[in-house]
């Protein structure tokens, strides 16, 4: 799935805790944006991925 420009493997995310995926990826992805929104887009992204 891509979300805000970014892809995500479903599978590779569903095998993740939903705090194992965002402390693997905050630090990656959408720097112009404050760790906060990082975070809270990341949560976004894998409630829609493991749904």
């Amino acid at each position: 799935m891509t979300i805000e420009g970014v892809t995500f493997v479903d599978d590779a995310v569903r095998s993740m805790s939903r705090e194992e995926f965002v402390e693997k990826h905050k630090d990656c992805f959408w720097q112009d944006r404050t760790e906060a929104d990082r975070r809270k887009m990341l949560e976004d992204a894998y409630d829609i991925i493991s749904r």
